[in-house]
């Protein structure tokens, strides 16, 4: 019998796996990597020790770790475009403000097929790591394009200045390559990346994806602190865009030069810019997440806006908490990886992946349950007097002696359902689907998160639509009903987890690692996989891989069963 983590010589196996079979050109620790840790151990001079007592070679954490950086790089970018994109478009391109929100939702309805498009086309080409470079190179042609474009030609000559309906096309067809390149690497890296760690079992691949969601969410706010705005120009990630065209008259007062214009779009059907300032860039493919998450997340900073600034007796300015809304998922991720979610599988329930969702979407409806007796909370003080008057963008505006500690809550809540949904969601698009499935799987994902934000955007004019006479999101939100509006989105995400709930009761959970399907370490559809390995004497040794649920996850665990007594071939 062979020793423990090794396949007999001569062993076979009448089950075919299933994989896209393209796979040979990628790098040795993705298509050949060693099976048992001595061998692995031989290869490389320096291991390293994780958390959860595996030994992770070398070449496994850098290749890990550069796909995992060139999915951040290319979200990073997309982001430092698409945050400057309203001003852009009104300073640059000459758009009125109602033409850039039509466009923008016309572009990220892009973005949502490019995420099918690009995760079906690396499935079918299989090299994932020719595909990774392809679309790194896409990108970086859509990010060249637009210094280029931003560039005052004009002091060469003056009859270089390009005319804006060539401007008009040329950054939109920057920006769609862009968009094509960005979709490509987030549908392509996740799988990709937790393929070279795979076979060191499920706390790795947990934690892999707990990385790649610590990345993305890095983005939204390195941008803001990099992007800046002043009197004078507005300058994105190169410094040159806009120079030449932006004037201190079309800019309204900022104050402070990280704000960046909000770009929402206009609920109350005026054609004037809202100048409510906000942090967040302005809802994109690049923002995951719930209908309600995002709904919440896009407008959290009005209702900020017109209460007391202070937290625990400190003075804190509104747009703190919506501009550091990432780094609290980023500062939970870990948190829940290494502590959380161990404790309550040892302790309570054992956390599978559908579990994990459930959890995610109760949170969120926490989250915008919270928002809504807040909301309630804030109106109340107004309506009793328990108030005072600021200005606010050269207006005078009543606020609330309620504080920003307030809030605090369902920022917590909203980002702790972040993690449980988004991680959990990714995990399960990977461990679920076959090899040559992975890719098309995480862009179905992208998909309908990209297509929540789209709805995110419009379900505010959809609702003042039906409230026309009394409208509960209307300019002056003070004049409103916001709390109404949050206890819609309170009730459509209990309608989620109600749906979600009957479908995962007629689910059946696949096997654990589908990826390496039909062979003799992992497992199939079936519930056992029956080989037979011949020896010289015409013997045959039935090996069977049994199943069991593995308590961490609630998912088969193949087992290896090789009888001590052979029997004779007939």
């Amino acid at each position: 019998m062979a020793s423990p983590g090794e396949t007999p010589p001569s062993l076979s196996t009448s089950v075919e796996p299933i994989g896209d079979g393209m796979e040979d050109n990628e790098p040795e620790v993705d298509a050949a990597a060693p099976d048992t840790r001595s061998d692995a151990e031989e290869n490389v001079t320096e291991d390293i020790d994780a958390i959860d007592g595996e030994t992770y070679t070398r070449e496994t954490i850098l290749n890990t770790a550069c796909i995992i950086f060139s999915d951040f790089t290319a979200t990073f970018i997309a982001f430092a475009v698409i945050s400057n994109i309203d001003v852009f478009g009104k300073e640059f391109l000459l758009y009125d403000p109602a033409d850039v929100e039509k466009s923008n939702l016309i572009v990220n309805g892009v973005d949502a097929v490019f995420f099918l498009l690009t995760g079906f086309l690396t499935d079918l080409y299989g090299n994932s790591y020719k595909v990774m470079t392809l679309y790194s190179t896409i990108t970086l042609v859509g990010t060249l394009i637009l210094p280029l474009l931003t560039f005052n030609w004009s002091v060469i000559d003056p009859s270089c200045s390009i005319p804006v309906p060539i401007r008009r096309i040329t950054f939109y067809t920057a920006r769609i390559i862009l968009g094509f390149g960005f979709a490509g690497i987030n549908t392509t890296a996740p799988p990709f990346a937790i393929r070279q760690i795979e076979k060191y079992g499920v706390e790795g691949i947990q934690s892999c994806f707990h990385y790649i969601y610590m990345a993305r969410n890095c983005c939204p706010n390195l941008c803001s602190s990099v992007q800046t705005v002043d009197d004078e120009n507005v300058e994105l990630l190169s410094k040159s865009a806009l120079k030449s065209t932006s004037t201190a008259a079309d800019l309204p007062n900022v104050e402070d030069p990280s704000i960046t214009l909000a770009a929402t779009v206009d609920p109350w059907g005026e054609d004037s810019v809202d100048e409510t300032l906000s942090t967040e860039p302005p809802p994109t493919s690049t923002s995951y997440g719930t209908v309600e998450v995002s709904a919440v997340t896009n407008g959290g900073d009005r209702p900020a806006e017109r209460m007391k600034p202070a937290v625990f007796g400190m003075t804190v300015a509104p747009e703190i908490l919506h501009r550091y809304l990432p780094l609290v998922g980023i500062a939970l991720a870990p948190v829940f990886d290494i502590y959380v979610f161990p404790y309550i599988s040892k302790n309570f329930i054992t956390l599978t992946m559908p579990t994990r969702i459930k959890i995610g979407i109760i949170l969120t409806t926490l989250s915008v349950l919270a928002a809504a007796i807040v909301e309630t909370a804030r109106m109340m003080f107004i309506e009793r007097g328990d108030s005072f008057l600021q200005e606010i963008n050269n207006q005078t505006i009543t606020t609330s002696n309620l504080t920003l500690a307030s809030l605090i809550p369902q920022y917590v809540l909203m980002a702790a359902a972040d993690v449980f949904v988004y991680i959990s969601s990714l995990e399960f698009a990977f461990r679920q689907s076959p090899r040559s499935m992975q890719a098309i799987a995480t862009g179905i994902f992208l998909f309908y998160a990209t297509i929540g934000q789209i709805v995110a955007i419009l379900i505010v004019p959809l609702i003042n639509t039906i409230t026309t006479d009394d409208p509960w999101y209307p300019h002056e939100i003070n004049d409103g009903h916001l709390n109404y509006y949050f206890l819609v989105l309170t009730a459509i995400s209990l309608t989620n987890l109600i749906m979600f709930c009957l479908v995962e009761k007629f689910y059946k959970a696949l096997g654990q690692f589908l990826s390496e399907e039909g062979t003799i370490n992992s497992t199939t559809r079936d519930t056992t996989i029956s080989t037979q390995a011949m020896t010289a004497d015409k013997t045959t040794t039935n090996v069977t891989t049994a199943l069991i649920n593995d308590p961490a996850t609630g998912l088969p665990q193949p087992v290896l069963h090789v009888p001590t007594t052979p029997s004779t071939v007939d």
